[in-house]
């Protein structure tokens, strides 16, 4: 995608130390950049052609990448459950002491975390389609016997146009296919629990005064 070669991403995560540009995004165990905004770190480079427009991508570099989780990326982002992933590569910079990293590059989805975009411009009218369309997300990929684990407020993007609801961060998802029945449900992780833990809150918990306010806003439409 890209067409940078490995010592251009070496180059690039020495330059992103030594410079002031704000991440797009902070974990435990990744940072991610906008790509447009760290090409020009790398003005000497030969190799910057791309085919894909850089502020649609995502430069994510994380201390931990398995193929397994490339694999989830892969099986949800057909799907639009999760943004697509386009690139995943180890790198080790010979010119650096630290551990391995991990590169990847990702679509990049316009907007903000559920986190924020809860509190600041949620409204009746945004949750009547936000909230059926995040609930059949996480549904798909229950269905698909994929557990994300870590589906918090801060790991689902809502595009700023359309308020399309996107899956982020697998890093601690995981496939359960091939498990017995009996093993998911009784199993000491108890993934049963885990699987209703995440959908419930979606379901209930975080939108339930939006419903209420949809709920009477129809009586209202209803005695009118």
């Amino acid at each position: 995608m890209s067409q940078l070669s490995k010592r251009d991403w070496c180059k690039l995560d020495t330059l992103l130390k030594e410079s002031k540009l704000q991440p797009f995004g902070k974990g435990t165990e990744a940072v991610l950049y906008r790509l447009d905004e760290v090409l020009p770190l790398l003005r000497d480079s030969k190799s910057l052609k791309s085919p894909n427009d850089p502020r649609d991508l995502l430069v994510r570099i994380s201390d931990k990448f398995s193929p397994q989780e490339a694999k989830l990326y892969a099986a949800l982002s057909e799907k639009h459950i999760v943004p697509r992933l386009y690139e995943s590569f180890p790198l080790s910079c010979p010119m650096s002491a630290e551990k391995k990293k991990y590169i990847q590059l990702l679509q990049r989805i316009p907007g903000e975390t559920l986190a924020t975009f809860l509190p600041s411009k949620m409204n009746p009218t945004i949750a009547k389609t936000l909230c059926p369309r995040l609930v059949d997300k996480i549904r798909q990929m229950h269905a698909l016997n994929i557990l994300h684990r870590d589906l918090d407020l801060k790991n689902i993007m809502i595009d700023q146009k359309t308020h399309e609801p996107w899956i982020i961060d697998l890093g601690q998802a995981e496939n359960l296919s091939g498990q017995a029945p009996e093993d998911i449900m009784y199993g000491k992780r108890n993934d049963i629990l885990f699987l209703r833990n995440e959908l419930e809150p979606y379901c209930e918990e975080e939108f339930t005064k939006y419903r209420e306010e949809l709920a009477q806003q129809n009586e209202k439409n209803e005695d009118e």
